[in-house]
C-alpha cells in the first residue's frame, strides 16, 4: 500500500491524480483518521487530556477513569472519595472533579513515556473495519512511503467508534475493545 506524500504541495498534485470515487474512499477515511490525529495534537503537541477528552469515547474515559482509580485506590478511599462517583463524574466531555487534574497528569506522563510522539506519524490510506460503527486507523512511523507484505514496523492503532451526535471519536489506543471494570481492561492480556 501507498501512503500519500507528506509534503503539502505533492500531497495536493497526488490528490489531484486520484479518480473520484478515490477521492470520495479517501474523503471517508479522513473523517474517521481527524479526531485520531486531532486527540494526537492535544496529547503531544498542546499536552492536554482537557482539550482531547471530548474526542475520546466514553467508553475509554470510563476504563481510563477506574484504571487510574484503581492504581490510586486507598489514596482515593482515605480521601473520602467513592471510586463509582469519581468515575462518573470524570467521563464528563469537560471533567470538574477536583480529582481529574491528578488523573490528567498521571495519564499525559504514562502516554508521553510510552509512546511514541506520533504528530509527525502518518495515518494509512485504509482504515480496518471492526464493526458497523467501529474503524481502526493505523499510524505508521515517519518516512514509510510503502508498506509491503511481510515487512514489519512499530505501528500504532486506534479504535475509533461512531457516535450519531458526536461522530467519530477514539475508543481506544489499542486494537483492542475497552472493558470496564474493577480493574478495567484496556488491553490484551499479553499485552504489558
Amino acid at each position: 500500500m501507498s501512503l500519500p506524500p507528506e509534503d503539502p504541495d505533492e500531497l495536493r498534485e497526488w490528490w489531484g491524480r486520484q479518480p473520484p470515487e478515490e477521492q470520495h474512499r479517501l474523503a471517508s477515511l479522513w473523517d474517521v483518521a481527524r479526531p485520531a490525529r486531532e486527540f494526537v495534537e492535544q496529547i503531544w503537541g498542546e499536552k492536554s487530556l482537557t482539550h482531547a477528552w471530548p474526542l475520546v469515547d466514553p467508553l475509554l474515559r470510563q476504563c481510563l477513569s477506574q484504571h487510574w482509580l484503581y492504581n490510586n485506590r486507598s489514596d482515593v478511599a482515605a480521601s473520602g472519595w467513592h471510586v463509582d462517583e469519581v468515575t462518573a463524574a470524570i467521563i464528563a466531555d469537560q471533567p470538574s472533579h477536583p480529582l481529574w487534574r491528578h488523573m490528567e497528569r498521571v495519564q499525559l506522563r504514562d502516554l508521553h513515556s510510552t509512546w511514541d510522539d506520533l504528530r509527525s506519524w502518518g495515518t494509512g490510506t485504509a482504515t480496518r473495519l471492526y464493526g458497523p460503527d467501529i474503524e481502526a486507523v493505523t499510524f505508521f512511523p515517519p518516512g514509510l512511503k510503502v508498506f509491503e507484505p511481510g515487512a514489519t514496523s512499530v505501528m500504532y492503532q486506534f479504535l475509533m467508534r461512531y457516535d450519531v451526535e458526536a461522530g467519530w471519536r477514539v475508543l481506544n489506543l489499542w486494537d483492542y475493545f475497552p472493558e470496564p471494570g474493577w480493574p478495567p481492561r484496556l488491553w490484551p492480556e499479553s499485552r504489558p
